[in-house]
């Protein structure tokens, strides 16, 4: 990139301010600065640092805004300077959204739906640390520790599993711990869990939530 940007003039708005390099799916944050997704993401999700880094502004929502408009300028851009050895990139695959996670949390109220909303949200959290805030934020804590304490409710054991695997690897924030800890009789729920789970990882899994 370094050689290629030597040769070829690249507009400074097609870089992140970040990696310095040109953007392959530029976002904005609520800040009103564009970057790179997975540089940002980067920044903000596996670093844990959640200030902006141009406006030094906490950042207090977490979704990231597409920016369309500048995507198409960088690709027009690159198409027109292929013959300078610019690759054009792709468009990115659309992220997963809130509304897609809280939809499969109102489906897990259905008996039909349980299970296959509790596979797409495991997924979801294992596929990335920005996916397991974002879930984080639309509250599915509450949904998941309401599956594991409704023990007797007729939710099958495979769910309340399913849902304990969740809930431990979303990793909550301390503020998430703190709510999760005033369900009243979650604990004594984990601790049916850890008895009569059917899989030894669930065991564990309850074991660990407990201390």
């Amino acid at each position: 990139m370094a050689d290629l940007e030597n040769e070829v003039e690249v507009p400074r708005f097609f870089l992140c301010p970040i990696s310095l390099e040109i953007m392959k799916d530029p976002v904005t944050l609520s800040t009103g600065i564009t970057y790179d997704r997975d540089t940002i993401e980067n920044w903000l999700f596996s670093r844990k640092d959640n200030v902006c880094p141009v406006t030094k502004q906490v950042v207090a929502d977490i979704d990231l805004t597409p920016n369309h408009t500048l995507r198409r300028l960088i690709q027009s851009w690159c198409t027109l300077n292929a013959s300078s050895g610019v690759e054009r990139y792709p468009t990115p695959r659309p992220p997963i959204s809130k509304t897609e996670i809280t939809k499969l949390l109102k489906d897990l109220n259905s008996p039909n739906h349980q299970m296959k909303s509790l596979t797409r949200l495991k997924s979801i959290v294992l596929e990335s640390e920005k996916n397991k805030r974002l879930t984080e934020s639309v509250c599915a804590a509450d949904y998941l520790s309401t599956i594991i304490s409704n023990v007797n409710s007729g939710i099958t054991s495979s769910s309340r599993d399913e849902a304990l695997y969740i809930l431990y690897h979303i990793k909550l924030s301390p503020p998430g711990l703190k709510t999760l800890g005033k369900t009243g009789g979650f604990v004594d729920a984990l601790t049916c869990v850890m008895q009569s789970a059917s899989s030894y990882e669930a065991r564990i899994i309850s074991r660990r939530n407990i201390s």
